[in-house]
């Protein structure tokens, strides 16, 4: 564009003049006001309806999502099981955790072991506390029976010694679930700064 405003000037006859808007500040800030003006609103509406890049800064849900994954979650649509895997806001903050109870479920832990409804949960998923976690926090391993209210579900980390979860602040309203983790993206070891490649494009919505 900038090329063929110079040949156009060159070849007309009239002398130009400069109008106010001539200026060489005006040519560079237009492009970039033009870019935040269709950028921030697209985003927006990529962030809301198709979905959204998270990166994790903390172990609560190792070994499923190690420090340094890079996770797109999708907004939440249909119906949310026991065992999903989703990203709920607290105080306007992004989390991922898991789903073990849904409403008018009774869960019960017994040494790290789940227990809904009376049946003990198999979760192979889990990575259970350990010596000096559970001297910390000894309630944490071993507690219930607690029954999830309506319209609200029960959340744990699955690195169950170091994830703060509904074991410490309760069930969440439902309506705070607002997205559903589907893949790994990218992911590097924070400590080495290697990339791990075997962990991208792995699944993690359950």
């Amino acid at each position: 564009m900038v090329t063929d405003a110079m040949r156009t000037a060159r070849r007309t006859s009239r002398p130009f003049v400069p109008r106010p808007y001539n200026r060489w500040y005006v040519y560079l800030l237009t492009p970039v006001f033009s870019a935040l003006l269709v950028n921030i609103p697209v985003t927006h509406l990529l962030k809301r309806y198709v979905a959204e890049a998270f990166k994790i800064p903390t172990a609560s849900m190792t070994p499923t999502i190690l420090v340094g994954d890079y996770l797109y979650a999708t907004p939440l649509r249909g119906t949310v099981r026991r065992g999903d895997i989703v990203i709920y806001l607290r105080g306007g903050i992004p989390y991922v955790k898991r789903i073990v109870g849904l409403a008018g479920d009774t869960l019960a832990m017994r040494t790290d072991s789940l227990f809904v409804n009376g049946r003990w949960m198999a979760e192979s998923y889990a990575t259970p506390s350990d010596d000096s976690a559970r001297a910390e926090r000894p309630t944490w391993s071993t507690w219930g029976p607690r029954v999830v209210p309506a319209h609200a579900y029960f959340i744990l980390g699955d690195n169950r010694g170091r994830s703060l979860d509904s074991r410490a602040f309760g069930p969440i309203d439902a309506d705070s679930v607002v997205k559903r983790p589907i893949g790994i993206y990218f992911s590097r070891d924070l400590d080495s700064g290697a990339i791990r490649w075997n962990r991208i494009g792995r699944s993690v919505s359950r």
